[in-house]
């Protein structure tokens, strides 16, 4: 594409909204024969001295513009409400986007100005009125009105009256070059980026003599942006568009397969590898013959059986046998040594019955969570004990996390009244 100019581009100035930084933007437009790339970031000309620094250095000439919103032109409809009728939130209207383009000295002074101008409206968002317009609008400034903007909605709305009625606006600001702005991005229907979009653009701007401009609308610079522009879009978004539960699995857990704790795919496999490997421990234990703990097991293994729990103890106990052959110390504590079945796989080295510790307090089919098996390891050593974790089921299955402490407001003036020696 060797000659195109790019005349919408944004950068990472425009906050939560562009991928890429100006001086990527420059170097791919360079790569690609692009001798005079523009940078047209939403709301702000941050980016455009980094961004023309980088356009010396590879000795292409840039385009300094910027987005801004505009009061939409269109009276809204009278008494709209702001709460949909039957409950939920109130999504506020898109806002209406023009590209503005600096042509020389002049062109930058006065898009400087409107973009000021806007900055000092407080009473709401962010927004260019008509009175900025007529005040600062003028010679040396280009204007371009593309999917975002008000006229060509219309046209998405299949009302080419309407943005032939907004174009006249436009056209009574002296000495600004206006133009349509076409952006083909292979989407679908009719909305922004689709050919119908485009060709209806075209078609208007032929109608009424007005020059046309193709543009990509670009928002980062390599391919491998897009899943950054994605989580951008996903962030501001006003629903989300992924079920947690559904899609993420967030809310339940999720344990290894059989297979990487050694037992044959499918669940009954894995309790069968439990039960083996707990009777094998009671032997080992020397409660083989203790009806107390035989029942005690029993019980247990039910209850596991039941809340298919059966591949997260085998998971734990595969966990504390590789830390102990690592030679580092580990135990159990909290209500997980209250099990037999934690007993009988080694994970806790007391037995429940010596000390009458609850079952019910650690494992119950009355409790929806999964229970914690709290173990506990040589904290000079942790590192290898994660090292080895990773090595025996994968970084897809294993991730590490932390309990950042806080304070409320009672303990954040407790803490520095004590450092002060006072109680």
């Amino acid at each position: 594409m060797g000659g195109f100019t790019h005349l919408n581009a944004v950068s990472g100035f425009s906050t939560r909204f562009g991928a890429a930084h100006p001086e990527q933007l420059v170097q791919r437009a360079a790569e690609r024969g692009m001798s005079a790339p523009a940078l047209t970031d939403r709301d702000a000309v941050t980016g455009a001295v980094r961004f023309a620094q980088a356009a010396l250095e590879h000795a292409i000439r840039p385009i300094f513009g910027i987005n801004l919103a505009v009061a939409p032109l269109a009276p809204a409809p009278a008494q709209r409400r702001r709460t949909p009728v039957r409950g939920g939130a109130h999504v506020d209207e898109p806002p209406h986007w023009i590209v503005l383009l600096a042509q020389s000295r002049t062109g930058w002074a006065r898009l400087c100005r409107l973009t000021s101008a806007a900055h000092t409206h407080r009473d709401g968002p962010l927004v260019l009125t008509w009175d900025d317009l007529r005040q600062h609008a003028g010679e040396g400034l280009t204007v371009l009105l593309g999917p975002a903007s008000e006229l060509v909605r219309a046209l998405t709305a299949g009302r080419p009256d309407l943005a032939e009625h907004l174009l006249a606006p436009w056209q009574q600001l002296p000495g600004i070059q206006l133009r349509l702005e076409t952006c083909w991005l292979g989407c679908t229907g009719t909305g922004p980026g689709s050919l119908r979009l485009a060709a209806r653009t075209l078609t208007l701007a032929d109608q009424l003599g007005i020059p046309a401009v193709l543009t990509n609308a670009a928002r980062y610079a390599d391919r491998g942006q897009r899943r950054l522009a994605d989580v951008l879009d996903a962030a501001t978004a006003d629903a989300c568009v992924i079920d947690p539960v559904r899609d993420l699995g967030l809310g339940r857990p999720h344990f290894p397969e059989p297979a990487v704790v050694g037992a044959p795919s499918g669940p009954a496999h894995a309790a069968r590898l439990l039960r083996e490997r707990a009777e094998a421990g009671l032997i080992r234990r020397g409660l083989d013959r203790d009806p107390r703990a035989r029942q005690r097991l029993e019980e247990e293994l039910a209850v596991i059986r039941t809340l298919q729990y059966d591949s997260y103890f085998l998971t734990v106990a595969q966990v504390v046998e590789d830390v102990r052959e690592l030679g580092i110390r580990v135990a159990a504590r909290g209500s997980g040594a209250g099990s037999m079945v934690n007993h009988t796989l080694g994970i806790a080295t007391a037995n429940p019955l010596d000390f009458h510790l609850l079952m019910e307090r650690f494992l119950s089919v009355r409790r929806a969570s999964l229970p914690d098996i709290d173990i506990d390891v040589e904290s000079a050593r942790r590192l290898e004990v994660y090292d080895r974790i990773i090595e025996r089921f994968g970084t897809e299955r294993v991730a590490v996390t932390g309990m950042p402490e806080t304070y409320r407001a009672r303990h954040a003036l407790q803490f520095p009244v004590k450092s002060c020696m006072l109680s």
